[in-house]
Parts: C-alpha cells; sequence; structure tokens
C-alpha cells in the first residue's frame, strides 16, 4: 500500500509540472453557458498557499465570452462564480454557482461551463487573434508579431496598411521560408496586406487574380499569390542583413517540451520556430545572424513560456 502511495504521489508531483503559477495581468476567459441567465454577473477567486484575491469578469464586445485579468500577486489555482446580479460585494455569501478549483497550464485560457457547480474540465484556448473580437491584444513588451507563407518565388515580402502607419515595413525571412515582422506599435484590430515589393504594384491577390480585403489579423498568414513578383533585392542594400553570415542554433530542452522557439536580435525579438530533431532537441538556421547577437529560448510563442534556469531564475 505504502508503494502504491509513493506511485501516485509520483504521478500527482509529474501532473504538477502541467500547471503555470497565474501571474498579474493574465487575462483568463469564461464562456458562461447555462450561467448566463440575464440576472448573474461573474466572479473569479484567485488563490495561493498564503494568500486570495476576487475579481470581477466583464463581457467581451463582440462574443459571448467574459474576460478577467488576474489581480497582482501569484496565484495557484482559480474559482470561476457565478455570482446574485443583485449584489455587488464578492463574497461566498453571494455565490450562486462555482466551477471547481482550477489549475491553470499556461496556454488554455478559456473555461467553458457546461454543469452547475464543481466542474473542473473545460478549458480551451481562445486568442481575439482572428477570432470573432476586434478587441485589441497587445502582445508582451507591446506591438504585434506577424507571420506568412508566400508562394514559390518570392523574392521579399512586405507588409502595409492601418498596422503600419501605411507604410511599407519590410519582413524577416525565417528559416522555414515564410517570413515574419513584429510591429511595436500595432493591435490586432488593425488591417493590413502584404506586399512581394515596397510598391502597390506588387499587393497580394487571390488565387484567381483577383484583389485581397485588408486583412484582419491571423496569427499565421497566407499568400495565394502576388499581382506581381518584385526582383531580387542587393543584400548589401538592406543594413538588417550581413552578406555571406548565418548560423545554426541547437538546443537541449527538458524532455516533454512540446515546441521550441527562438527569438533574439537577429529576429528583432520575435519569436522563430525551430525543427524537431528528437525528445530533447532542436535546431534552426537563422540566415542573418552572428556570433554579436543576443537571444532566448521559450517552449511558445510568447514571453511567458521563455526559458528559466534550474532554480527558476531569469536566464
Amino acid at each position: 500500500m505504502k508503494k502504491l502511495t509513493a506511485i501516485f504521489a509520483a504521478l500527482l508531483l509529474c501532473m504538477s509540472t502541467f500547471a503555470a503559477n497565474i501571474t498579474a495581468g493574465t487575462k483568463l476567459y469564461l464562456a458562461p453557458g447555462m450561467w448566463d441567465d440575464g440576472s448573474a454577473r461573474f466572479a473569479a477567486y484567485f488563490y495561493n498557499g498564503s494568500g486570495n484575491a476576487w475579481a470581477d469578469l466583464s463581457a467581451l464586445s463582440g462574443t459571448d465570452y467574459y474576460v478577467v485579468e488576474a489581480p497582482s500577486g501569484t496565484w495557484t489555482n482559480v474559482i470561476f462564480c457565478r455570482m446574485n446580479g443583485g449584489t455587488t460585494a464578492n463574497d461566498w455569501g453571494n455565490k450562486w454557482n462555482q466551477s471547481g478549483d482550477l489549475v491553470y497550464d499556461g496556454t488554455n485560457n478559456l473555461f467553458t461551463i457546461s454543469s452547475w457547480d464543481n466542474q473542473t474540465s473545460g478549458w480551451s484556448t481562445y486568442t481575439a487573434a482572428g477570432g470573432s473580437t476586434s478587441e485589441p491584444v497587445t502582445e508582451p513588451e507591446g506591438g504585434v508579431t506577424y507571420t506568412v507563407t508566400v508562394p514559390s518565388g518570392t523574392n521579399q515580402c512586405y507588409i502595409n496598411g492601418e498596422a503600419t502607419g501605411n507604410t511599407f515595413v519590410k519582413m524577416t525571412l525565417l528559416a522555414d521560408g515564410r517570413y515574419q515582422k513584429r510591429i511595436t506599435t500595432a493591435h490586432t484590430g488593425l488591417t493590413y496586406n502584404y506586399y512581394s515589393g515596397a510598391s502597390a504594384d506588387y499587393v497580394e491577390v487571390t488565387a484567381l487574380g483577383n484583389a485581397v480585403s485588408p486583412r484582419a489579423y491571423n496569427g499565421n498568414d497566407n499568400v495565394a499569390a502576388w499581382k506581381a513578383v518584385a526582383a531580387a533585392e542587393d543584400p548589401s542594400d538592406d543594413p538588417a542583413v550581413e552578406p555571406g553570415t548565418g548560423l545554426t542554433y541547437n538546443v537541449t530542452v527538458p524532455e516533454g517540451t512540446p515546441a521550441v522557439y527562438i527569438a533574439g536580435e537577429f529576429n528583432t525579438w520575435s519569436f522563430t520556430a525551430m525543427t524537431k530533431v528528437d525528445d530533447t532537441h532542436y535546431t534552426v538556421t537563422i540566415a542573418n545572424a552572428t556570433a554579436a547577437h543576443k537571444y532566448k529560448y521559450s517552449c511558445g510563442n510568447d514571453w511567458a513560456y521563455v526559458e528559466m534556469s534550474a532554480e527558476s531564475t531569469d536566464v
């Protein structure tokens, strides 16, 4: 019996590695389902081993969802509550229904209600990008990262539109053939289009050659065709690229790592996906990288997943 208890404890320890602390400002979303009868309001109860805090949820414009930002502190669990709509104070006396004690995994940020009380499963991923809401979502450190797959034979790629202040901005070629650019002044409510050169003559078109309407943000875009393909540019004209340079980055990661990205000075601190070699090794070649460039690894396309030391401090 003691042996079984020890095994069970070990399994719990392993499962805990999939949990992530909820830090201040983290956005969590609620799909209230049957809870949303027009007479209720919603709140979230955050707690850890030494404290707790309540926070109100607010309706997310253009959707059936509600959103809450985690209050100041670091929390291990959250409970979503259906509250008496005739009250304003958040306490257990005003609670009508509640979810179970929930653990956040750092990625799945939307919890969908499908029972009246004590529900513990129901997490999925919600992102405003490409969704049914125009809520401007700002990525860590400000701005938005645009990533696009382009037709074979493309020599360079530009982005232009509201997202860039109607200015042609050259994008960076990634090792996998896609192009990417982080626009620090953009948010996901702004429109844009792609171009094979810095002119309207090179705008993207549909596969049938028709105009493409200004795009709403999508984390991974695809260009079907170009109105015209701009000729290759002289690399010496681009101060961001040093001809003849380039480095391959190889990294060993903990077992169970689902994906690895690299961000650094060579890609303006945006996230470039690395290629999986095996369960603990990833690689990528960055064409414009030099040994002088600083960089970091991440297990997700977000600064929330950046690498840490064994002592859980910043690298």
